[in-house]
């Protein structure tokens, strides 16, 4: 008789389930990231996966209901990794330079260029604009109230510190997306110290 102790277990249905879906996600983001919005196809990301479209489509109605899906995936894992990331730094003698250079990072991390193109394709694409809206809309939120917890007395201070915040993120999201033409880290540098001194005048205010 086989030894409890060695023999695999046999995954759940649930379990199975979640891995597939898992497995969805990841294709469709590594195809966002690596052929573009526009080639990232249900045969493209099928391939990657190793699944078949009937497995895909018993998962998710359409294209677009994928791609969706990875929006918000990945949208909610750099908020998350973010937030991990400051709590386990935040012992640095400067905390705004700390929340600058990782928003830095992850706008630049390589997961959220999937984001920018799905972005920017909805620029054109009235569907997945519309269906972009509340995942937009929800990454607006949970970054601001990642801000307001690690500035509690500046967002209670200044009444407009949302708009200070989202000018903030749209400052690095500008940035990363000329990054991909432009690669100076001179210029780089002295954008981070003038967002600095830009933070350090308002929180004196």
């Amino acid at each position: 008789m086989p030894d409890n102790a060695t023999t695999p277990l046999r995954r759940t249905q649930q379990e199975r389930r979640e891995a597939t879906i898992r497995k969805l996600l990841d294709a469709a983001r590594e195809s966002l990231i690596e052929v573009g919005y526009a080639n990232t196809s249900i045969q493209q990301i099928c391939h990657r996966a190793g699944v078949s479209q009937g497995g895909l489509f018993r998962h998710f109605k359409t294209r677009l209901d994928l791609l969706i899906e990875v929006a918000d995936d990945v949208s909610n894992a750099l908020i998350d990794h973010y937030d991990r990331r400051f709590q386990a730094l935040n012992q640095e003698d400067d905390p705004f330079r700390l929340a600058l250079g990782l928003l830095r990072e992850n706008c630049r991390a390589r997961d959220n260029e999937a984001w920018f193109e799905l972005i920017l394709a909805a620029r054109t694409d009235t569907t997945l604009r519309t269906a972009m809206v509340p995942i937009w809309r929800h990454n607006r939120e949970r970054t601001l109230e990642r801000a307001i917890s690690m500035f509690p007395a500046l967002a209670q201070k200044h009444p407009d510190f949302p708009a200070f915040v989202n000018c903030i993120v749209n400052q690095f999201h500008g940035e990363t997306i000329n990054g991909f033409i432009e690669n100076n880290e001179a210029a780089d540098r002295e954008r981070l110290e003038c967002s600095l001194a830009m933070i350090r005048q308002y929180a004196e205010r």
